[in-house]
C-alpha cells in the first residue's frame, strides 16, 4: 500500500481543484469568471481519454504508468504559475486530466492485484486514500495559501501559490521513484505469482485428461 499513499500529493492537486481554483480564479478575474465551465473540462475528457489511453498503454508495468501520470499532474501545475490567465487555466485542467486518465485506472488495478484474497473490497476503499486525506486537509491548506498569497483586496502572488502546490502535488512521484524497488518487487512477484498458479493450473487439467483417457 506504499504506493498507494505516495499519491496523496496528487491527490491534494485535485483537491486543490475545487477549493484552490475557483476562489483564485474570482479573486484574479472577477465574478463572472466561468471557472465552473473550465474546471468541468477535466471530467469531459477524462471520459474519452481513459478508454483511448488505456489500450496504449497495457504493455507498460502498472509502476511505469503510475510514475509517469503522477509527474504530469503534478507538472500540470506549473502553467498556472506562468499567470494568471485563462489559457494558462484551461492549459492547467487539459494536462492534469491527461495525467489522471494515465495514473487513476492503474492504481485501481494495482490494488486488486496485491490484494489478498477475500479482502479486496477493503483493498479497493483504501485505493481512495489520496483523495480522502486530500479532502481532509485540502480545505485547511487551501484557505492558509490563499490567506497568504491571494488576498481578497487584488493583491495576489500566483507564481508562489502555485508553486506551492507544485512542491506539494510533486512529492508524489518522487516517493514512487524513491521506493521504486519494493514497489516494483511486489509487481514482480505477482506477476510470478499469477504464472506460477496458471502453470499449476495447466498441470492439473493435464492430469485429468491423462485420467480421464485411462
Amino acid at each position: 500500500m506504499l504506493l498507494i499513499f505516495s499519491l496523496v500529493g496528487v491527490g491534494m492537486i485535485f483537491g486543490h481543484l475545487e477549493t484552490t481554483f475557483p476562489k483564485f480564479m474570482i479573486r484574479t478575474h472577477g465574478q463572472n469568471v466561468p471557472f465552473g465551465s473550465i474546471v468541468s473540462i477535466n471530467s469531459f475528457l477524462v471520459i474519452f481519454l481513459v478508454p483511448a489511453l488505456t489500450p496504449l498503454t497495457q504493455y507498460y508495468g502498472q509502476f511505469n504508468v503510475i510514475l509517469f501520470g503522477s509527474l504530469v499532474t503534478a507538472l500540470s501545475v506549473l502553467w498556472m504559475t506562468i499567470g494568471p490567465y485563462i489559457w494558462c487555466s484551461i492549459l492547467f485542467i487539459i494536462t492534469v486530466s491527461f495525467g489522471e486518465a494515465l495514473w487513476s485506472p492503474r492504481v485501481y488495478e494495482y490494488t486488486a492485484l496485491i490484494a489478498p484474497k477475500g479482502r479486496e473490497g477493503m483493498y479497493m476503499a483504501m485505493s481512495n486514500a489520496p483523495n480522502v486525506i486530500a479532502n481532509i486537509f485540502g480545505g485547511g491548506v487551501s484557505g492558509y495559501l490563499l490567506d497568504k498569497y491571494c488576498h481578497l483586496d487584488g493583491y495576489c502572488s500566483y507564481f508562489s501559490l502555485w508553486l506551492i502546490i507544485f512542491l506539494i502535488g510533486v512529492s508524489s512521484p518522487i516517493c514512487i521513484f524513491v521506493f521504486r524497488n519494493y514497489i516494483k518487487v511486489v509487481e514482480v512477484t505477482i506477476h510470478e505469482g499469477d504464472e506460477e498458479n496458471s502453470n499449476l493450473n495447466n498441470q492439473e487439467d493435464l492430469e485429468e485428461e491423462d485420467d480421464n483417457d485411462d
